[in-house]
């Protein structure tokens, strides 16, 4: 059994979790603290049945005994994150001008969400389209693609290919980032590949280049089948959800594509005809010293204003340029082209024109004021006061060996090893036969020997029973691997001296682990544990000595109008996401 440690079930988790917690606004209403809709006042903090409904949705089922005990645990914690909060003000743990910019900062990011919600709305998909997936899945391809935005790129790239060059270096040098080497993608299946080029797939014959073929709202393609093959693959019944979410991703993606290019052609979304190639210059040109090669000094003035993009709105053009990309690209979280691939750092241009462009047209829809990103504004506020007073919390807690002792004791039932493990075990030189195995053992679940003589070539199979501790270093590497396994189970291939193993796990044996044969990882993870429930022991001391200060106002009576599990649920949402 695989031992995963957790946090203590206590308050501390469930706090952390309660992100949709009331507005969190000032009580400036006259008379509303006899509102019936209010369950507690703390401060300038209020929680309201719509705010406990919220935070409920996510963490019903989590929460342990009857519904009426459950509800007021819940509406404790939610009072307990309410202190929190009126302490971190009172402490300006999160000072003012931090407030104000990251106010800023995360209504852009929602207002963005919310524009990509109303412009490419989650899409609906039929059963009859889930089995045509399914059947489609049937074969699968070793695909090759070229990929450009702009016809006449593709088309480039397609009368090199035909005068003889190799399209893997052809792909090279137009596929955009975040593509494969030589735009080989692989054995891939049916759904992989927008339309129409998925299509494409199931009747292009091997090794002939097809194409162009342009996928409206995503780009030109040329696409080369390189091989095909049977997919082995589970029930219908054990694939329909997957595939359920593959086809909404590909119409949301689709959708979205669509969106954007509507956005660039709205906004007049112009690369300038040398911008690529200034950014291409810069990061690719020797300087004095090694050590400036592709890392130049800052641009001259001069050099900073020369715009490698535009866009317009009713306020007039707006210029991107090289001195707002070298910003951009200093800040670790923007990703960054290949600067030795043109068309890559021309798609990088347009993704960021097209955020300015996207933050601007929600703006203009005046987003930021709808009540909904009003309200996850507040939140994402409020959790940044939140984890600051855990932080502060848990400031000078330290723990010991007792303490981690304890934790491995809690855990004890968990904490095992294999000791004896009876397999079947399927050795074979040929990978793609190896490859092949495993894929019908896992997918159909039938015994290993089964599946072995069902694969061509068949592979032979022997029973061997491995006994822990063992000095063979292939096992004693799959020590851990054995113990997560239940039989049943087929694992593998794994390379092996003269080729690869597939095993199945028949029986086995396992027996508690001592203190001393734990692994580090599995230590580490106890003292974490053990820290944890340390800083929730001072958090909890710390609640409560500010209850006793702050003297919350609550209402448990008014639980009785709540409905349990919440109506009104709420997706998880975590801090920054």
């Amino acid at each position: 059994m695989t031992f995963r440690p957790t946090a203590p079930p206590v308050a501390l988790r469930r706090i952390a979790r309660l992100l949709p917690v009331a507005a969190v606004l000032a009580f400036v209403i006259a008379g509303c603290g006899t509102r019936s809709d209010v369950l507690a006042k703390v401060g300038h903090q209020t929680v309201t049945i719509a705010d406990f409904e919220d935070a409920a949705g996510p963490i019903a089922a989590q929460m342990p005994g009857p519904p009426d005990s459950a509800k007021k645990m819940l509406l404790d914690d939610l009072v307990r994150r309410a202190l929190l909060i009126e302490e971190a003000d009172r402490r300006h743990l999160v000072p003012d001008s931090a407030i104000a910019a990251d106010r800023k900062q995360i209504g852009k990011q929602l207002a963005l969400q919310a524009l990509l919600q109303k412009l490419a709305p989650a899409p609906q998909v039929s059963q009859a389209e889930v089995h045509a997936l399914y059947d489609a899945q049937a074969n699968e391809v070793h695909t090759q693609i070229v990929f450009a935005k702009e016809e006449r790129e593709i088309r480039d790239a397609k009368s090199a290919v035909d005068h003889g060059e190799d399209m893997g270096a052809v792909a090279d040098r137009y596929n955009v980032f975040g593509l494969p080497p030589h735009g080989d993608l692989g054995w891939i299946v049916a759904g992989t590949l927008p339309d129409p080029v998925d299509d494409q797939l199931a009747t292009a014959p091997v090794g002939r280049t097809m194409g162009p073929t342009q996928s409206p709202g995503t780009g030109w393609f040329l696409v080369r089948v390189l091989g095909r093959r049977a997919h082995v693959r589970p029930t219908f019944e054990a694939q329909a959800s997957m595939l359920e979410g593959t086809l909404r991703q590909r119409k949301q993606r689709t959708a979205l594509q669509r969106a954007v290019d509507g956005l660039k052609q709205q906004y007049d979304v112009t690369i300038a005809p040398d911008g690529a190639q200034v950014l291409f210059q810069r990061y690719n040109t020797p300087r004095d010293s090694a050590a400036a090669f592709g890392n130049p000094p800052p641009p001259t003035p001069a050099e900073g204003a020369h715009v490698l993009a535009s866009w317009r709105d009713a306020r007039g053009t707006h210029g991107y340029t090289l001195g707002d990309a070298v910003h951009e690209l200093q800040d670790p979280t923007v990703e960054k082209p290949d600067f030795s691939r043109v068309p890559q750092i021309t798609q990088w241009l347009e993704s960021r024109v097209l955020q300015q462009v996207a933050a601007a047209e929600a703006e203009r829809r005046h987003l930021t004021e709808d009540p909904d990103v009003a309200r996850k504004i507040q939140e994402r506020l409020d959790n940044e006061k939140v984890q600051a007073m855990f932080e502060l919390a848990g400031e000078g807690v330290k723990v010991d060996s007792n303490d981690v002792r304890a934790a491995w004791q809690r855990h004890a039932s968990a904490l095992v090893h294999v000791t004896s493990a009876h397999l079947a075990v399927a050795t074979t030189r040929d990978s793609a036969a190896a490859f092949a195995l495993a894929a019908r053992a896992v997918g159909t679940g039938a015994p290993l020997r089964a599946s072995a003589a069902a694969v061509k070539p068949a592979v032979p199979v022997a029973d061997r029973t491995v006994s822990f501790p063992t000095r063979d270093p292939l096992w004693q590497g799959l020590q851990a691997a054995l113990t997560a396994t239940t039989p049943g189970q087929t694992r593998g291939p794994y390379r092996v001296p003269g080729g690869w193993m597939v095993y199945q796990l028949v029986d086995k044996q396992q027996s508690a682990m001592r203190f001393e044969e734990l692994s580090p990882q599995i230590v580490q993870a106890l003292q974490n544990e053990a820290l944890e429930g340390a800083r929730e022991r001072r958090l909890q001391a710390l609640t409560d000595s500010l209850r006793t200060a702050l003297r919350p106002e609550i209402h448990p009576e008014r639980l009785a109008k709540v409905k349990w599990p919440a109506a009104n649920a709420a997706p998880v949402r975590m801090p920054g996401g």
